[in-house]
């Protein structure tokens, strides 16, 4: 049973309680959530006008029916079900066989499907190394107008480097996740920066497309990225 200050769900829990004496079913008693706090109405109501298009003076819009739907209290919900003390208890003891443990101090990344032959590593150093050699052919161009600084040796062997090190620390799945959607925003018009902060240091994010700043031109370095010696995501 459920009481959001609706009066047909009022309604609703009466003909509930004579179904579960009737067929002596245990009830049990929740509560809808949808924010945290009774003051977070407000901001979920505008959260729904934008997932839904519409404007807040929309009288068609969706738009629920109280400001009830957050975290109530135990004690709120003894004061909503004075005399339902057993779909309490029923309710508390379904709480207590839930047992979720969600390790911490490691990364939990979408794993990236990858073509048949392929192991998330092999895949992400194939994507990587083609898309260094189309960066190269247009260094090239660059290059004869004096516009380069440096040989097309020079990013294969900070491409080697960078592949090594994102290896070892297992972030190969992540930035073919970051490839990914970076590739589809781009195919779709979708407005990409050039990138921010220490990822325009990698050779590996510039083969990729995902950062479209050429890190040996500029003297970017990679560790400020990544660093073996400093376990963190990119």
């Amino acid at each position: 049973m459920q009481d959001h200050g609706i009066p047909e769900q009022r309604l609703a829990n009466e003909v509930v309680r004579r179904i579960a004496q009737r067929n002596n079913i245990p009830l049990v008693v929740t509560n809808d959530c949808h924010y945290l706090r009774r003051d977070d109405a407000f901001a979920h109501d505008v959260l729904l006008c934008i997932g839904t298009q519409k404007t807040f003076s929309d009288p068609d819009r969706l738009k629920y029916a109280s400001d009830n739907f957050y975290m109530k209290t135990a004690e709120e919900m003894h004061k909503l079900f004075p005399n339902d003390h057993q779909a309490i208890e029923n309710t508390l003891a379904i709480a207590e066989k839930c047992n979720l443990v969600i390790p911490t101090g490691t990364y939990h990344l979408p794993e990236f499907p990858v073509p048949e032959g392929y192991s998330l590593q092999s895949y992400f150093e194939k994507v990587a190394r083609e898309g260094l050699e189309e960066r190269l052919a247009e260094l090239r161009r660059r290059r004869a107008q004096g516009l380069v600084r440096h040989e097309d040796e020079a990013y294969r062997q900070r491409l080697d480097y960078e592949i090594q090190v994102i290896n070892k620390m297992g972030f190969p799945g992540y930035f073919l996740v970051v490839w990914d959607f970076i590739r589809h925003a781009r195919e779709h018009d979708i407005p990409v920066g050039p990138g921010r902060g220490s990822a325009a240091g990698s050779v590996v994010a510039y083969s990729l497309r995902i950062t479209d700043i050429d890190p040996l031109q500029y003297d970017l370095l990679f560790e400020r990225f990544l660093n073996p010696e400093r376990i963190s995501m990119p």
